[in-house]
């Protein structure tokens, strides 16, 4: 994205914030597409490193039912 504040790749598993610092987690349409053991569990472990203990997360997919099938173990 041309001109944004911070360029991250949520697949590397490192957020460059310190811990518990993040007050609100919203992610659109993103978990969908990690993939669960490589991407999208290390990405959650890192938010809870760089969350506070009470920041307020917000994720949202398309067709749940449909779309994180493929997460199922």
């Amino acid at each position: 994205m041309s001109g944004a504040e911070l360029d991250l790749d949520l697949a590397s598993g490192r957020l460059p914030f310190p811990d518990g610092s993040g007050t609100a987690v919203v992610m659109q349409h993103v978990v969908e597409h990690l993939e669960l053991h490589g991407q999208l569990i290390p990405l959650l472990r890192e938010l809870r490193r760089v969350c506070a203990d009470d920041a307020v997360l917000w994720f949202s997919c398309p067709g749940p039912g449909q779309d994180l099938r493929g997460l199922r173990d």
